[in-house]
């Protein structure tokens, strides 16, 4: 078919010069006069609002304002070109507009729709690229089959590799330095050497020989306990105990939690007792300190588990164990 262009007159062979057809060349409006046979109202102008751009959507406004004799509302706002696509599907729709016939150059400029009014172009490339999809994939599949036939065969040679090695030792050790341990040697000749004989006479760097590497005795550590003999005195080594202390009155003084500490302690040795306030989260409802509890190494155990022992602190008191960050505050 020639191009014709827009607003021009072709005259069909063999009908009288009266019957003549008006064509124009507009995609948008070729797509909209074709499909107001078969798609509903609101399906046609969510299709032209998705694919089409604003500048053919105002082509087709200008278009199809040539054949009526009053011009379209100018739209304005953010649903500008779904608006001016709903007035040119209307005069589309309406039987009372005598309309040109609509024609289409570029077929890309179609929209696909469903199923039953596909497009035949889109639903071929898109067949297109999948073969070219499955040509990869095949040549993918190609690939893996070739690295496992190698991964066979490199375990086939490393497994006859370890075959020979293991046969090689074997022969390595034979009869001549390995005599037999029943008592008789050689063509039945009696045999007088001793099986620690004979281990000695294997040489030390024999492949076959392996020694056994012994064990290192440990000597357990022995820390004394004993309080009667006071021949001899021990260096005195101190440890502290920090414990973080929370939900105590917010008037709570340091000095109100040392009289604690020591009222805890029954027949501990205390050196001493440090008290420090912390910032708390909120100062008007509650207060937290951080105590530490200097006592002797040998009771650190005992003392930790008395001061973090329920019974060891008043009622509602927050108690747990206080360990100081290496890089940073404490908590």
């Amino acid at each position: 078919m020639a191009h014709i262009d827009s607003g021009t007159t072709a005259q069909i062979s063999g009908c009288p010069a009266a019957d003549t057809v008006s064509m124009a060349h507009n995609e948008m409006l070729c797509f909209i006069r074709d499909k107001c046979k078969v798609l509903p109202f609101d399906d046609i102008v969510k299709i032209c609002a998705d694919f089409y751009k604003d500048e053919e959507v105002l082509a087709a406004k200008e278009m199809i304002e040539r054949s009526m004799p009053d011009r379209l509302p100018k739209r304005q706002g953010l649903n500008k070109r779904k608006t001016t696509i709903e007035d040119v599907v209307k005069v589309c729709l309406n039987p009372n507009h005598v309309l040109p016939t609509y024609y289409a150059v570029d077929m890309a400029r179609l929209p696909p729709v469903s199923a039953t009014h596909c497009d035949m172009s889109a639903v071929l490339l898109e067949l297109q690229a999948l073969r070219s999809e499955v040509r990869e994939v095949n040549g993918l599949r190609n690939e893996i089959a070739c690295l496992k036939q190698q991964i066979e065969t490199l375990k086939g040679t490393v497994e006859v590799l370890r075959t020979g090695q293991c046969s090689s030792s074997h022969a390595a050790m034979n009869e001549s330095e390995f005599p037999p341990l029943n008592g008789a040697c050689k063509d039945d000749v009696p045999c007088s050497r001793t099986l620690a004989a004979m281990v000695e006479s294997i040489p030390k760097d024999h492949p076959g020989l392996k020694v056994a590497a012994r064990k290192k005795k440990v000597t357990p550590l022995v820390i004394g306990v004993s309080t009667a003999n006071t021949h001899i005195k021990s260096v005195e080594t101190k440890r502290n105990v920090d414990v973080f202390v929370s939900r105590l009155h917010p008037q709570t003084a340091s000095a109100e939690l040392i009289d604690c500490v020591h009222a805890i302690n029954s027949d501990l040795k205390i050196h001493d007792v440090a008290c420090n306030r912390l910032k708390s989260k909120y100062e008007s409802l509650y207060s937290s300190f951080h105590v530490s509890i200097t006592v002797d190494s040998m009771q650190l155990k005992r003392a930790v588990d008395v001061y973090m022992s329920a019974e060891s602190w008043p009622n509602g008191v927050f108690v747990k164990r206080f360990f100081k960050r290496k890089d940073g505050p404490s908590n």
